[in-house]
């Protein structure tokens, strides 16, 4: 198993900083970078017409995508409206996840069949609420697999079934996360955040995650730290323990995320670290299977699980 991306969004200076990256970003119109779900930084799109934030992975058909998604207007929707799309470079979808009229949760092959919606009544997502969704997934025409899980928790899953939605191929090597599809409102939330992303060449998830990433204090710094105050190179962040803050309506424990774990890299696809001159490590902290993290340094490199 492989980490084949790890996003916090907190090495940005700015959207056209990550528009500028590794994603791509339809309109950066009304998008922002507003506090993340702990800490740091997330990117929040806003607007009544089509917007669409997509990340290239190496193609698999076999992966998992976590997620922190927070919707601010979650019953927004006139129809079946899609918010995450599984899809193959040429932007054909394998499969996606969307929200119903009853604001349930479905998976649906391709862009038509509808394959399973979850049984709990909707809707499912609360308004301003930051929620962690991690996806399963085995693309195959007969014996493939799409699980969410919410907060760590089965929502909805198709088993045994066709989730191969493109002929000729099995393969995702784009994630696009979706917010309005153009046409006024109605069709789908106006405001979507996400934070604490990760993605897998494997269909194990690994719990509920926060991406905590440090930014060296000094050039060429290579090492833990936890800065107080503003430097003369950097502008210093700490550490803090945002992982257990009352305020969050599921904390995770301070057991399971004080310690990471690193692990040497090998070159992949990253979040690229723009500090010339200087090393920055991004730590996975996870809720399920004990802490992990990934170390990126220059030139980025994505981790490999420990």
């Amino acid at each position: 198993m492989s980490i084949v991306f790890i996003e916090g969004f907190d090495y940005y200076a700015g959207v056209a900083n990550v528009a500028a990256s590794n994603w791509t970003i339809n309109s950066t119109s009304g998008a922002t970078l507003p506090a993340g779900r702990f800490a740091g930084q997330a990117f929040r799109h806003s607007g009544n017409s089509q917007r669409l934030t997509s990340r290239n992975i190496p193609g698999t058909n076999t992966l998992t995508l976590g997620v922190a998604i927070r919707f601010e207007d979650p019953t927004n929707v006139s129809g079946n409206h899609p918010f995450i799309a599984f899809m193959t470079a040429a932007a054909g979808a394998q499969f996606r996840i969307g929200l119903n009229t009853a604001g349930q949760v479905f998976i649906q092959l391709g862009t038509s069949t509808i394959l399973a919606t979850s049984a709990e009544a909707g809707p499912v997502f609360a308004a301003g609420v930051w929620y962690y969704l991690e996806v399963e997934a085995f693309v195959h025409d007969t014996t493939g697999f799409v699980r969410v899980y919410r907060d760590g928790n089965l929502l909805v899953e198709a088993e045994n079934a066709d989730t191969k939605g493109q002929a000729g191929t099995d393969l995702v090597e784009m994630i696009r996360f979706i917010g309005n599809n153009g046409g006024g409102t109605g069709d789908g939330p106006n405001i979507v955040s996400i934070d604490d992303i990760y993605v897998l060449d494997d269909s194990t998830r690994l719990g509920q995650c926060r991406v905590s990433t440090l930014l060296p204090n000094a050039d060429t710094a290579d090492a833990d730290w936890t800065p107080l105050g503003a430097g003369s190179h950097f502008a210093e962040v700490d550490d803090d323990n945002g992982d257990t803050a009352t305020s969050h309506p599921i904390p995770l424990a301070t057991s399971i995320c004080s310690t990471p774990r690193t692990s040497r890299s090998r070159p992949r696809r990253c979040t690229p670290c723009r500090s010339p001159g200087a090393r920055a490590r991004t730590t996975l902290r996870t809720g399920r299977s004990g802490p992990g993290s990934g170390r990126t340094p220059r030139p980025p490199t994505a981790s490999r699980a420990p």
